[in-house]
């Protein structure tokens, strides 16, 4: 049975009016949406199965919200009065008092991981003791002080240690992963690289090369850094410790390490010291993998912002049928830095991202695990139905990533990573009954957009050779898209699972 396992599916029809309009797939109603312009839904119930020709069985899939723009006849609007939001990871950054942020309303809050309720403000245990004495001072009572905690409705953070480490094994207690965006104007123009082992040169440890680095940005870029004196006067400075012990994976062109990011001036994290970890990829020294590795620190800068956000309720992406969370798609992008001084000719290029989980081996896993787990990748453990909510998901993630005009160039299962989640919970109260996934390495990814822009620069073409080398592009690009959309459906053994264009 097609839907056999499944949990999340379209289970409403929307029944149109005999002689209605046809409905063109080029000029939907919008409805309400995620920024990625996918069809939404608060929850399952709120999208139905309608036909594009009444009597016709062409049938598409809309969302309540969408058939209310329509207009075709009355809906009940149901439990939909939502529009969709962020949901936001458990909050680990602080904004230091005094400092003066634009972006301060997206930090220290708790999102308790509901579709719509307003986030819980953190409040440190400090500020709650000041107050309330400042209260007592004024009034002399002890029934002031309990009024003043109720009116402050804030939730204070968890105890320790679970506030601020997370224990791994017989590594003991390590910061916790940066899992928010760092805020623009704190995002490091300057990285200083504290690296005994020499791990910067980009061939693992090399002891006798170790040092202290000086990196700056190269991406992204903003728009203070146009200016000539950049780093003349105070550069926003960060600080980054390399260690050899906490290897997180060797690629085909890159290391990847586990790094303890020390955060500019400004901005900390609820820990003891301030500091968190990060991902940190260094490029081998060979010329073909440090062009890669600047492709890849290229192609995130690129990234719209959506593709790292979890958003609440359900998206369908065309051509699959069933709905998916509108979970993040690629790790959160900190920066791509190059190094400078003498040495900056043999030293590696820094990438720092979000730390998003390991490749799933399906050999490794437990039989809970299997049973979760074999429904996202390949069907090699059991011959239980491979049409699946995981699977589904994780060929969203490919889907999501074309729709913003990117190719992957890398299309295997091992570039889909997972860890426990939902990540608005503290990270020990996470499982992998309700994993997040991403995917990583983008080193040969592309854009359409950039091969196109790539026909104006050539020169001596006429305007007719220009319009007709840009339509070759997109063809080639649509070409790849299917092949890579084609290779990852199999990989998955989904099948195909079209309900006609959206």
């Amino acid at each position: 049975m097609l839907g056999a396992g499944r949990t999340r599916f379209v289970h409403q029809w929307w029944d149109r009016v005999p002689g209605g309009k046809y409905l063109d797939k080029h000029d939907p109603p919008l409805g309400k949406r995620t920024p990625n312009g996918a069809v939404w839904a608060h929850s399952t119930d709120d999208l139905f199965m309608i036909q594009r020709i009444p009597g016709v069985g062409i049938v598409t899939c809309w969302s309540r919200s969408m058939i209310k723009e329509f207009g075709e006849r009355p809906i009940d609007d149901g439990d939909e009065p939502h529009m969709p939001r962020i949901r936001r990871p458990y909050p680990l950054l602080k904004i230091d008092k005094g400092v003066e942020c634009l972006e301060s309303w997206m930090y220290g809050c708790f999102d308790e991981g509901s579709d719509h309720g307003d986030p819980i403000p953190v409040a440190d245990q400090e500020d709650i003791k000041q107050k309330e004495g400042n209260k007592v001072q004024v009034n002399g009572t002890e029934d002031n002080i309990e009024e003043t905690t109720e009116e402050m409705q804030v939730e204070s953070l968890p105890p320790e240690p679970k506030q601020d480490y997370i224990y791994r094994g017989g590594d003991g207690y390590i910061h916790q992963c940066l899992e928010e965006h760092i805020p623009q104007q704190f995002l490091p123009d300057r990285l200083i690289v504290t690296d005994p082992s020499g791990l910067a040169f980009g061939r693992g440890e090399v002891p006798d090369k170790g040092g202290s680095w000086t990196y700056e940005r190269l991406y992204p870029s903003f728009s203070r850094d146009l200016s000539a004196d950049r780093f003349a006067e105070d550069p926003v400075s960060a600080e980054l410790c390399l260690d050899p012990g906490q290897v997180v994976g060797v690629g085909h062109h890159s290391n990847v390490y586990r790094a303890t990011l020390t955060l500019p001036k400004g901005l900390s994290a609820r820990t003891p010291d301030g500091k968190v970890t990060v991902v940190a990829k260094t490029a081998f020294p060979n010329h073909e993998d440090r062009l890669l590795f600047h492709n890849e620190g290229k192609i995130f800068s690129g990234f719209p912002r959506h593709l790292s956000e979890e958003w609440c309720g359900y998206n369908m992406i065309s051509p699959l049928s069933w709905p998916v969370p509108v979970g993040p798609v690629v790790p959160k992008f900190y920066g791509y830095y190059m190094p400078i001084g003498r040495k900056k000719d043999t030293m590696s290029p820094i990438l720092l991202i979000e730390e998003c989980g390991t490749p799933v081996d399906p050999r490794t896993l437990t039989p809970e695990q299997r049973w979760v787990l074999t429904r996202s990748f390949l069907c090699l453990l059991s011959n239980i139905d491979v049409r699946a909510w995981g699977r589904t998901e994780c060929h969203s993630l490919f889907l999501r990533f074309h729709s913003e005009g990117y190719l992957h160039h890398s299309t295997y299962i091992r570039n889909v990573v997972m860890q426990p989640g939902p990540l608005t919970r503290h990270p020990q109260e996470r499982s992998l009954s309700t994993p997040s996934f991403r995917l990583i390495d983008f080193g040969r990814s592309a854009n359409v957009e950039e091969r196109v822009a790539e026909v104006d620069l050539k020169k001596g073409l006429t305007e007719r050779q220009i319009k007709e080398e840009k339509a070759v592009a997109y063809r080639s690009w649509g070409m790849d898209r299917a092949q890579e959309e084609m290779s990852i459906n199999k990989q998955l053994g989904l099948g195909f699972e079209g309900v006609g264009s959206r």
